[in-house]
């Protein structure tokens, strides 16, 4: 079940970065944030396991759209700036994993997995009514050609500094023609992505492996106290009842990455 968003987020990211260039960050966040909340709620709602998968699989589909908010702000913050702002970013991730621990604790064993489910949605429900707030980039306006739009989210910057933009034109200080995908495997590239390619493999690969181990091993002594899911639950696929250790587990798999976002950042 874990695979199916996995896969979907794969699928997702390519065209979710091609969408990104052509009609702008933050139309594809909202984009992705909207398909995310659809098929979340739609998971909590599914009658059996198919669907489950099939459900898990699109809400996967539109995370992949999500890393558009990264190349937001990295295009908004100053390059001094920006490594940092980045790692802060990704540090709420570690928060993410502590809010469905969190809500898992509270609402399934009185209210069950489904309510649960559809309560792993909410932030981004907030994130839709909060979209209208948020300016697209700059330097995605200007490479578009809309400079009166990039000067007019420019502006409140420039007056808390007396700085008329009205008396300027905007030029970006390096424009390159857009790439393709295929640029990538070039020779003068292919080293380094194929570094970057397995690099990106292996962390991964610990990181789910280290939390799903850390999860394991937490709740060795507790499995089978006070299940929490019943066989029913399962739709008869012969998985095992989770119990409050279980859902606890996965607060405490985030804590180790909130300290080393922490101490890196």
């Amino acid at each position: 079940l874990s695979s199916m968003g996995a896969i979907g987020y794969f699928c997702g990211c390519v065209p979710g970065g091609k969408l990104g260039d052509l009609y702008g960050r933050k139309s594809v966040m909202v984009l992705g944030a909207a398909i995310v909340l659809y098929y979340a709620v739609l998971s909590g709602l599914a009658q059996n396991f198919f669907w489950i998968c099939v459900f898990r699989f699109l809400v996967g589909m539109g995370i992949g759209a999500m890393p558009q908010l990264f190349t937001l702000l990295s295009e908004f913050m100053p390059t001094e700036n920006r490594g940092k702002s980045l790692m802060i970013l990704g540090s709420t991730f570690s928060l993410g994993g502590l809010y469905v621990g969190f809500m898992a604790v509270i609402l399934i064993p009185t209210f069950g997995w489904r309510l649960w489910v559809i309560a792993c949605g909410l932030p981004v429900a907030l994130f839709l009514l909060f979209s209208p707030f948020l300016p697209e980039t700059p330097r995605y306006l200007l490479v578009s050609g809309r400079e009166d739009l990039a000067k007019k989210i420019l502006k409140p910057a420039c007056d808390k500094i007396n700085l008329d933009l009205d008396n300027y034109d905007i030029v970006l200080d390096r424009l390159e023609p857009r790439g393709q995908y295929k640029d990538v495997f070039q020779p003068k590239y292919k080293i380094t992505t194929l570094v970057m390619l397995y690099n990106w493999f292996a962390i991964n690969f610990i990181y789910y492996g280290v939390v799903l181990a850390s999860s394991e091993l937490i709740r060795l002594k507790s499995h089978m106290e006070n299940p929490v899911f019943t066989d029913d639950d399962c739709h008869n696929t012969n998985c095992k009842p989770l119990t409050l250790g279980d859902l606890s587990s996965i607060m405490y798999a985030s804590l180790p990455e909130m300290a080393c976002m922490i101490i890196t950042g």
